[in-house]
C-alpha cells in the first residue's frame, strides 16, 4: 500500500497530526514539509524533509508494523564521501532494528544527498544541531517509541555529542571516528595524496567535497568525554583492526573480525555489514527481559 501526502499536507490520521514538534536546537519547529510512506506486512517506511534552521534535511524513517519494544534509533551517517560509500549501510541498520520491532531514522547531512545547503556548512556543530532536530522529529512522530543515538564512522562523533542534550536509554557506534580533527586531517592527507601536486590549500576540498574549518574547534564537540559520561548503555561495534581510542570500563568495546582502511578505492557498499549486524544483536540483547 502506498499512501502519498502533498507539500504542507500531512493527513490528519497520521502520527503528526497534533502538530509539530519544537527544535531541540532551539533554531526552528521541526515541521514535515513533505511525506510519503510505504506499508508492508512487516515494515513501515516514510521519507520526508523537516526544517533544521534554514536547512531541509531529509529523512527516511522504518518502524515495525508490529512494534515489539526495541528502541528506535536516530542513525547518524558519515560525513562526506563516505556518507555516500557507507549509505547503504545506514539504511540496512534501520531495517534490521524495525525488523526486530524497532525503529531507525536515517538522515542526510545539511548539503548531503538530497538534503538542501551547502556541504560546507556540515560543520560537526551544525551536524549535532541536526542529529537533535532528527530526534525531536522522530520523538514526536513515534512517543510510543524510545529513542536514542547511533552513529557511523565520523557521525558517531555527532551521535555521541548530541546525546548530551536528550534522554536516550542506549548509544551505539559503529566503526567510530570519535577524533573530529584527526579524522579530517587523515582525509586532507589521502586527498593531498591524490591530488598529485595540485592541492588547492584556499579552498581545500577532498573527493567532492569541501573539507570542515576547524579553527573554530570547540572543547564540548569533544567525543570521547560525552561517550564515557553517556548515562545508559553504550557500545562501540568496530573491526579488530586498526588499534582505537581507549574507552572507559562501561562502554561496551566489541570487536569484530577484519580490518579498517580508510580510503577512497578500498570502500564498498555495505563494508561494514558484519559491524551492522553485530551492533543490532547487542541492542536486542540489552532490551530482553532482566537485561535493563
Amino acid at each position: 500500500m502506498i499512501r502519498r501526502r502533498s507539500k504542507g499536507a500531512l493527513s490528519a490520521d497520521g502520527p503528526l497530526a497534533a502538530g509539530p514538534p519544537t527544535s531541540s536546537s532551539g533554531m526552528s519547529p521541526v515541521t514535515p514539509i513533505a511525506e510519503t510512506s510505504w506499508e508492508g506486512k512487516l515494515l513501515r517506511q516514510e521519507v520526508f524533509f523537516f526544517d533544521s534552521g534554514e536547512d531541509q534535511i531529509f529523512g527516511s524513517l522504518f518502524s515495525a508494523s508490529k512494534p515489539s519494544g526495541l528502541p528506535g534509533l536516530v542513525i547518524c551517517p558519515p560525513w562526506g564521501w563516505e556518507a555516500f560509500q557507507l549509505r547503504d549501510d545506514c539504511y540496512s541498520l534501520a531495517r534490521r532494528v524495525a525488523e526486530r520491532g524497532g525503529a531507525g531514522l536515517v538522515l542526510d547531512w545539511v548539503g548531503h544527498g538530497d538534503s538542501s545547503g551547502n556541504p560546507a556548512d556540515a560543520t560537526i556543530h551544525r551536524m549535532v544541531e541536526i542529529a537533535g532536530d532528527a530526534f525531536t522529529y522522530a520523538r514526536r512522530a513515534f512517543p510510543s517509541v524510545e529513542w536514542s543515538f547511533c552513529g557511523l564512522r565520523l557521525g558517531a562523533c555527532a551521535a555521541a555529542v548530541a546525546s548530551r542534550h536528550v534522554t536516550g536509554d542506549v548509544l551505539l557506534l559503529i566503526q567510530p571516528s570519535l577524533d573530529a580533527p584527526a579524522h579530517v586531517g587523515e582525509i586532507e592527507r589521502l586527498a593531498r595524496r591524490a591530488s598529485l601536486g595540485r592541492w588547492n590549500s584556499e579552498q581545500p576540498w577532498a573527493f567532492g567535497n569541501p573539507l570542515p574549518d576547524l579553527r573554530d574547534w570547540l572543547p564540548e564537540l569533544d567525543a570521547l568525554p560525552a561517550l564515557d559520561s553517556f548515562p545508559g548503555r553504550a557500545a562501540v561495534v568496530r573491526f579488530e583492526r586498526p588499534a582505537v581510542e581507549v574507552f572507559s570500563d562501561k562502554v561496551e568495546d566489541l570487536t569484530v573480525s577484519g580490518e579498517w582502511k580508510t580510503g577512497l578505492t578500498r570502500l564498498s557498499h555495505r563494508v561494514l555489514t558484519p559491524l551492522v549486524e553485530a551492533g543490532v544483536e547487542w541492542l536486542t540483547r540489552t532490551h530482553q527481559p532482566g537485561q535493563r
